[in-house]
């Protein structure tokens, strides 16, 4: 396949993966779930950017994209993981703070990130072209 397109079907699989977070476990049809169910469902499609992200840019000329996605992805998610579990079992994180991590996973759980790397992307490959 070719790597535009590749990255073209990523992008939309990333979108796809926003849509279906947002729409069925933040806003919409969220009040169908147990609060447990959506916390999960919102770590388990955080995971699922991981991989379909990585699809996108491993054909990227520039290297460190890929590897900018899945650490910045791998790292983030380990966390949100980590503070959900001590949440579940241990309890007693303030609001604030638990609202604060729902920004950062909304955030990483849209395509917003793609976007920006692909505005860098495109800005060092016309540096490149200029040089």
């Amino acid at each position: 396949m070719k790597p535009k397109l590749v990255f073209w079907l990523s992008f939309i699989a990333v979108t796809l993966l926003s849509w279906i977070d947002n729409q069925y476990y933040t806003e919409g049809l969220a009040h169908y779930h147990t609060p447990f169910q959506r916390q999960i469902a919102h770590i388990i499609i955080l995971a699922m950017f991981i991989p379909v992200g990585y699809w996108g840019w491993r054909t990227n000329p520039i290297h460190w994209f890929r590897k900018a996605w899945l650490i910045l992805y791998s790292t983030v998610t380990v966390i949100i993981g980590i503070i959900g579990l001590y949440e579940w079992k241990k309890g007693g994180l303030s609001l604030e703070f638990l609202d604060s991590v729902s920004v950062v996973r909304q955030f990483f759980c849209s395509p917003a990130p793609y976007f920006i790397l692909y505005v860098l992307q495109r800005a060092a490959t016309r540096t490149q072209s200029h040089s």
